[in-house]
This record gives structure tokens, sequence and C-alpha cells, in this order.
């Protein structure tokens, strides 16, 4: 096909690809072709084709649609065609009216909450919800009125008392009064008071027990008896005593106190399905109840102490378990030591003996740490400092091994012995560990007299003693010869340039000096045959 702008004088067939072929321009603004691609109507805009006939209309898209029938728009499955005014008038002739409906069938509702209370509609299910049942304890309902015979027998569970029933059977109640034996119903005042009692006969007392119960044996004051005799009392500063009447008798008074012939203990059980235990808890702090302050170093938190009758009372303590504050407290922190003391015959107040800080540390006889560098009083301590005692007179430790001989000590490094210190009926051994099994490399020692001959055997007084002069070896000098027989280093000085000491254990000179003897020995014996043989000779 020949096209041209002179074939657009009457709309032509093309499709989509011939007609963008076409060369138009602004001047051919107006031209129409029938587009057999798109089937439709287009229009040159003078810059683009535009559709001039309408689609067929959808739900997206609007067009063109032809018109239900009758039967389309009752079935109302169609979704292409247009509902006109007279088919939807027969529809909706077909409903019910808004004003005053008549239903016919079973027409359903939504159900309203329980409580609703609106113009809506209530259905069966809500009515039925809303209609009130019977009553009982553990649902809310109607209820029907009890009679008086069935208040006063007390059977009907399913009925509910009115007032009148009510008071008819609350006059019948009567509160008692006693006098010696006596009962009387108290028919007058709201408050109820009984008479003081005595423990044989309490002001109120359980029906039928006279002799047991409630009274007050003064001004301010609250007991309980039972079988006619007192058993505890609420006194006026609000001390409760037991087993005694009065505050203090038995020692220092307190807020509880106990007193007894049979029996005068406490006791606390716990019984659950754990490790917990039951406990008895001591609480200190300064300041006040209602305003609490924190404590400070030494403050006593706790103590228990023991007392005795002294013949004149109960106020002398024999002995005392105290805590007290051992260090700075704060939040979460709470250092504390225990303190155990007990009283000297003769005395009255109780002297420490035994202390634990807290750092774990058992000091026994002193109540400050010991070490050998500083001056101490008499005692022994255990902790992080090792074992240490002291003691002015008489031995420092004693140790006894009763009926058999064997070791008194054993040392260890590292879960092996190394040492021990064995007894005897009449001696004692030190011994280090020797067994040959432990031992290697053994070479016999073959220069003893050259090296016994190195060591320079000195007399000297320690400084701490300027008036004993003893015999010995300046530790370094020896270790130059036997360095096992020294410890430590010469001139050695701690971080705080204080002297570190050598020590000398001279027992390990022994080997050497056998050595020596044996080689002078052999000497010897070599010169008496040398000897022998010049006096054989005539």
């Amino acid at each position: 096909m020949s096209l041209t702008k002179a074939a657009l004088l009457q709309p032509q067939g093309l499709t989509t690809t011939e007609r963008n072929l076409l060369a138009l321009t602004g001047a051919d603004t107006g031209r129409l072709i029938y587009n057999e691609t798109t089937k439709g109507l287009e229009q040159w805009d003078g810059v683009a084709w535009v559709s001039v006939s309408s689609p067929d209309a959808s739900e997206t898209v609007k067009g063109i649609a032809e018109l239900a029938t009758a039967a389309e728009t009752t079935t109302g499955t169609d979704a292409t065609r247009a509902v006109h005014p007279a088919g939807l008038k027969v529809e909706l002739d077909k409903k019910a009216p808004l004003a005053s409906p008549a239903l016919t069938g079973v027409p359903t509702a939504p159900t309203a909450a329980a409580g609703t209370n609106t113009t809506q509609l209530a259905t069966t299910a809500f009515v039925h919800a809303a209609t009130p049942v019977n009553a009982s304890e553990t649902v809310k309902g109607i209820v029907e009125l009890a009679t008086a015979a069935e208040t006063t027998t007390g059977t009907d569970a399913t009925r509910a008392v009115h007032p009148a029933g009510l008071k008819v059977e609350l006059d019948k109640l009567k509160l008692w009064t006693r006098t010696g034996t006596t009962l009387a119903p108290k028919t007058t005042g709201d408050v109820v008071n009984i008479s003081a009692g005595t423990a044989a006969l309490p002001g109120l007392t359980p029906v039928g027990d006279f002799d047991s119960g409630l009274f007050s044996p003064g001004a301010d004051q609250v007991a309980v008896s039972t079988g006619g005799k007192e058993r505890l009392r609420i006194d006026t500063q609000g001390r409760l005593l037991v087993g005694t009447s009065t505050s203090g008798a038995h020692g220092v008074g307190g807020l509880l106190q106990i007193v007894g012939e049979t029996y005068a203990h406490a006791l606390i059980t716990r019984a659950t399905d754990n490790a917990l235990p039951p406990t008895f808890n001591l609480a200190k702090s300064r300041g006040s109840v209602a305003s609490p302050a924190i404590v400070k170093p030494s403050d006593e938190l706790g103590a228990v102490y023991f007392a005795g009758y002294d013949g004149t009372d109960y106020a002398t303590f024999a002995a005392s378990i105290a805590c007290l504050v051992d260090g700075t407290p704060g939040a979460n922190d709470m250092p504390g030591r225990l303190v155990f003391s007990t009283t000297p015959d003769g005395a009255d107040t109780p002297t420490e003996r035994m202390r634990i800080t807290s750092d774990g540390s058992v000091l026994v006889g002193a109540t400050t740490f010991m070490s050998a560098t500083t001056t101490a009083n008499s005692g022994c301590q255990l902790g992080k400092h090792g074992l240490f005692a002291s003691r002015d007179s008489n031995p420092c430790l004693q140790l006894q091994r009763t009926t058999s001989d064997g070791a008194i000590a054993q040392f260890y490094r590292q879960n092996a012995a190394v040492g021990s210190i064995t007894v005897t009926a009449s001696a004692t051994a030190y011994l280090t560990s020797s067994d040959y099994r432990l031992k290697e490399n053994v070479t016999p020692v073959t220069d003893g007299i050259t090296r016994l001959q190195q060591l320079k055997p000195s007399r000297f007084n320690f400084i701490a003693e300027p008036g004993h002069t003893v015999d010995g070896f300046l530790a370094h000098e020896a270790q130059a010869v036997v360095p096992e027989c020294v410890t430590g280093a010469k001139d050695a000085v701690d971080a705080d340039g204080k002297p570190e000491y050598q020590g000398i254990d001279q027992s390990k000179l022994v080997p050497l000096v056998v050595a020596a003897l044996q080689e002078c020995i052999k000497k010897v014996e070599a010169l008496e045959s040398e000897l022998a043989l010049l006096k054989s000779k005539p």
C-alpha cells in the first residue's frame, strides 16, 4: 500500500506499525485513522496519536457497556454489563422496607455484647445471656428470700436472709459477763468490759474453762494464764515476759524474757523442701527506727551473753560472743569480726580471748595481728599470714605423741613429703628426705679436704646479744663452698629496702666434713703403712 498524507482525508484502516511509519507534523493535526491493531479510532493531536473511541467499560477503565437483561440483573453474576433503572427497581422491590419491615424465614443479626443498652437489635442469644440464673456461692443470680423458720434453722443454702429475719436472730445472741463462776448476759452498751481477773480466775475465759484465759495483773498490763497459773504477760514497757512476772529479775531486762524451771529454751524449726535453715537474726543501726543511719567501725552489731546467779543476782556475765564492725562499712559492704570473751576467776567482766577477723584470720590471746618483725604480746595467730605463736615465757609450741614413737610433725611441698620431726621415749630426730629412690647422678665427693679448707669458721656475737660469743660461719662465705647449706643472697633487701637476711643449715656441711675426714684417714693409713715398712727394715 502506498501511504500519503492525502490518504488521511478519510479514516483508513492501519495497523499500529503502519501508522507509526507516517511522518506527521503539527500541520496534520486532526487526521483520523482506524487502528486495526487496537480496534479503535485514533486522531493525530500534532504530537502523538490519541484514541477517540471508548473501550469496553470495566471496574478500572471507563468505556462502553451493554445493559443487563432482567435475568442477568437477578442472577447478579455478570460483571461486564450495566443495570438500568427498571431492572434495579424490580430487585429493590423484593427487599423489606426500612420502615416497619415484615421479615420472613429465619433472619439473623449480630449479637450485642453483654450489658449493651442501645437501640441495637437484641438476638435470642443476647436475651438468653441477659436472663438471670439462680444465685449460688459461685454464681451471681436471682434468689428467693428465706422464711423466718428457714433463717432460724440455718440449713438452707439457696435462699437469702432479709434484714428483719437477720435482726430476729441477732437479738438472740448475748454477750456474757462473769462474777466468780456465775455468768450473766450483757444487754447494754457497745463496749464489752471484762473484770481484771486473776491468774486463777481470768476476766476473759473460754466457756466452761474458768481458770484459763486473759487477765490484767495491773494497770497497762495484760497476762495469759492456763490451769490457774500465769504463763506470760506484756508489762507496762511492752516487754513480753514468759515464765516470770518481773522484768530483769533473772538478768539484764529485754523486750523478750523467758524464765522456767523445767523448760527454758526457744525452738525454731523450718520445714521446707529446700536447703534453707531457720534463722535468728541480730541487726544494728545508728539513728532511729524511722530514720536509720550507717554503723561505724567497731560498733557492736549483736552479742550473746552468758550469766549465772552469783548469790546476789544474775547481772554478772561469765562469757560473751559478740559481732563488731571490722572496717569501714558502706552500701552492700559490712566487714565484721566475731569476738569470744570469758571472765577470769575473781573478776566480773568478760575479757576477749579469741577473735575471727573479717579476712578469716583467727587470733587467740591477741587483739592485733602479730609478726616476727613486731613486738607482740603472748598469743597465737592463724590465717592468711600463716601460723604465728608468741609467748614471753614457757614454750610457744608444744607437741606430744602419747604412747608410741614416730612422727610428731610432717613437712610437705606440693603434696610430697620432704621432712619430719620424730620422737621416741628419750630423743627427737629432725629428718629431711634422703631415700636413694629420690636421687640420681650419685658420685663420691673427691675434694673433701680441699673444700673443707676453704670454709672459714669464726667466732662472733650477734648484734642482738653483744655479750654472747659463739662459733659459726658467715653465711655468704659458707655459701661459696657448700651452696645448699645457705638460703637467700648476700646483702638482699625487700621491696621496701629492708634487709632479707641469709640463713644457714650447718647440718648440710656434714657430708663435706665426712668426705674430708675419710680422705684424711686414707692419708693416715698410708703414712702408717710406710712407717711400719721403715720400721721393719734392719
